[in-house]
């Protein structure tokens, strides 16, 4: 199948799962979109493409928690994503499209296994340091491959 061909087939996939993943569902399986893309595109058109479509669903979907959270975990993780956006944009001018697609991946990959691995039932409240650690994986990961949903809802998950 030629690459143009594949775009016009997987691109159309990847924007529906996105889609229908983040604002139908609620759930944190979004990023692997910019995955599939970047099996054809390179990487950074991969999540250029991709980041206005997931902006939009945000935006649509922001309505019924405006106002609902918390400013002490909002701080927390925003102190801690600073130096994680830092880190993602070092990596972005520096690595070439095989480390950034092997990158997209792995973190794929870690967030699906985090969701399989077994966890006991009993929630504790994680301390703020784990915030900033949360905050900072956060910054990265949405940086390299739109995935910071997952480790800040670890994070504020354990704070309810």
């Amino acid at each position: 199948m030629s690459d143009s061909l594949a775009f016009w087939v997987l691109a159309p996939i990847a924007v529906l799962f996105a889609g229908v993943s983040k604002a139908g569902f609620g759930s944190g399986a979004a990023f692997a979109s910019a995955a599939v893309l970047a099996l054809i595109v390179p990487p950074a058109q991969a999540l250029g493409l991709m980041l206005p479509l997931l902006m939009l669903v945000d935006l649509a979907t922001l309505r019924p928690y405006w106002g609902k959270w918390r400013w002490q975990e909002a701080q927390v993780l925003i102190l801690g994503g600073l130096p994680g956006v830092a880190g993602g944009v070092a990596l972005f001018r520096f690595a070439n499209d095989d480390v950034l697609r092997l990158l997209i991946g792995a973190v794929s990959l870690g967030f699906v296994i985090w969701q399989m691995w077994p966890r006991s039932r009993e929630r504790r409240k994680m301390p703020v340091r784990a915030g900033l650690v949360a905050g900072a994986v956060a910054g990265f990961t949405s940086f390299v491959s739109h995935a910071g949903g997952p480790p800040a809802a670890v994070y504020l998950l354990s704070r309810a």
